[in-house]
């Protein structure tokens, strides 16, 4: 895919903001989990170099950024329409044949859903395009709920040896409690 050059001066300057949060924020996460590996009783109030307020903006950052990439990640491994990288692990290893997991999960019927949630990640929280001037919301239910379904089909569909227990609490424990 071709990219499109961004030539807006302007963009370019507002954009500027967002390789600076990068930056700030690779900086802070490093300086906040070099204090919380250190050893020592770590608080807010206690950190050395950052604020209460910077740390506040950090963790939630880093929250609403790891929620948009685990839920990325499992799309990747549950979608059958997923092109898998060499040593992936996907979905339809746990299912025998792995072809059926094509029908188990039906996600032919949610193809659209699916691109459109993982472009949606891909634009506005891994790569750094002009997609990331925009704020990013924490997703919805009803995305975390089909990726929740989705785990739960495989659950039910895979060789019952390959899945642990801790995965079924996982699912149990998610089913009771809001997602979005």
């Amino acid at each position: 895919m071709a990219r499109t050059k961004l030539t807006n001066d302007s963009k370019l300057r507002e954009f500027s903001a967002v390789i600076a949060y990068e930056l700030q924020m690779l900086a802070h996460a490093v300086q906040l989990e070099s204090e919380l590996s250190g050893g020592a009783q770590w608080s807010v109030e206690t950190s050395s170099a950052l604020s209460r307020g910077e740390v506040m903006r950090l963790l939630r950052n880093a929250l609403i950024e790891s929620v948009w990439v685990h839920a990325r990640n499992l799309l990747n491994f549950l979608d059958p329409n997923y092109s898998p990288m060499k040593d992936d692990v996907v979905a339809s290893d746990y299912v025998s044949p792995a072809e059926r997991w094509r029908e188990v999960c039906d996600l032919e019927a949610e193809t659209a859903w699916c691109v459109g949630f993982r472009e949606f990640v891909h634009r506005s929280v891994v790569h750094l395009g002009v997609r990331r001037l925009e704020p990013l919301p924490p997703p919805g239910d009803s995305d975390l709920r089909r990726l929740v379904r989705l785990l739960n089909l495989l659950v039910d569909a895979a060789r019952p040896e390959l899945i642990l227990d801790d995965l079924r609490r996982q699912l149990t424990r998610i089913a009771h409690q809001p997602l979005g």
